[in-house]
């Protein structure tokens, strides 16, 4: 046996004991590892110009401190949420946890609140596959959408009714 061999059975080994949480936390961590290095080599670039030269509006500075600062880091919570919830319920919890990556983004609890929204995002959407019975491959199309609209709509209404302090009905698990 060569090493390459005793290596993929090392590999295949650890990969057969992550399992549940720390598997799906993975596999958001690395779709978001390309947004945190894309948009901290566009921010380092900004630097080139001058430490604040991305502060005088429409300068190349501003641009690459614009893009790399304010998209590619604005990005990566939305796609840990959402990758998290890929990972736990494929395809039909992909947007529902992108959604409430969005949303934890904009209520300010940030990659803890990214966390918790894929997760709670992907076993939702894992739980409303296995209620609708969607082992059956004549039911694709509806098994991936319906989970996902509607998961999208709870976390979106629940957001909403949170930021108007007039709403009466509040749809948070007590």
């Amino acid at each position: 046996m060569n090493i390459a061999d005793s290596i993929n059975d090392i590999k295949a080994s650890r990969s057969s004991e992550r399992k549940g949480a720390y598997k799906h936390l993975m596999t958001g961590v690395s779709f978001m590892i390309p947004f945190v290095v894309a948009g901290g080599i566009l921010i380092a670039l900004s630097f080139i110009f001058g430490i604040e030269a991305f502060k005088e509006e429409g300068t190349l500075a501003a641009a690459l401190m614009q893009i790399g600062g304010g998209s590619a880091f604005a990005l990566m919570v939305p796609i840990l949420s959402g990758y998290i919830a890929f990972s736990i319920a494929d395809r039909p919890g992909l947007v529902p946890g992108m959604v409430g990556g969005m949303l934890a983004g904009s209520i300010g609890s940030g990659f803890l609140g990214g966390l918790i929204a894929g997760f709670l995002a992907g076993y939702t959407v894992e739980f409303l596959k296995k209620l609708l019975n969607c082992q059956s491959p004549c039911r694709s199309n509806a098994c991936s959408c319906t989970p996902s609209v509607f998961d999208t709509y709870y976390r979106s209404s629940n957001d909403l009714c949170y930021r108007d302090t007039s709403c009466s009905n509040k749809h948070s698990p007590k």
